[in-house]
């Protein structure tokens, strides 16, 4: 939500911007707008966050009716962990049986991406059962450091990933 905020006191003359004198600007969304049921909009889009021209990440959401399936392309770091936060947040609003999450086009996982997935896992519960897709070395060795390939369900592929196991039936 985008607010232009008020910088001037009528006593004083300029004072410093401050949140309670935020008003909307045209382009904002009201403050009592009822955001529409992410259900009805159909998966979410591909997000994408650019750097320097070309994308850092990349998430599309493909979706039928037994999964979810985020496929990840680029550097998962600082910069972009809120991107695939929000991007797993609004494919889990439906609580799909299965989310996977493809890292397979994944250079680059820091610190701030293993967070999210276990952010993902717990979100998800016992209502979601989430899998996560890694065949290159760069992100299954960071996995396995973080011991994240024994707290997620890993996966090398995603027909792998997307396949019913015992604990499905």
């Amino acid at each position: 939500m985008t607010f232009a905020e008020s910088n001037t006191n009528s006593d004083t003359g300029p004072s410093p911007a401050r949140a309670d004198r935020a008003t909307p600007t045209a382009n904002s969304t009201p403050l009592n707008a009822v955001p529409t049921p992410r259900s009805s909009l159909g998966p979410p889009p591909p997000v994408v966050v650019g750097r320097g021209g070309s994308p850092a990440l990349a998430v599309t959401a493909l979706a039928d009716n037994q999964a979810i399936v985020l496929v990840v392309e680029g550097e998962i770091d600082l910069n972009t962990a809120p991107i695939l936060r929000r991007a797993l947040e609004s494919a889990a609003v439906p609580s799909p049986a299965l989310m996977v999450v493809d890292l397979s086009a994944v250079n680059f996982l820091a610190c701030a991406g293993l967070a999210e997935l276990v952010a993902a896992h717990r979100r998800a519960g016992g209502r979601t059962r989430l899998r996560v897709v890694a065949s290159g070395r760069a992100v299954l060795r960071v996995l396995e450091l973080g011991g994240l390939d024994k707290r997620l369900n890993v996966c090398r592929t995603r027909s792998q990933a997307l396949a019913p196991t015992r604990n499905d039936l």
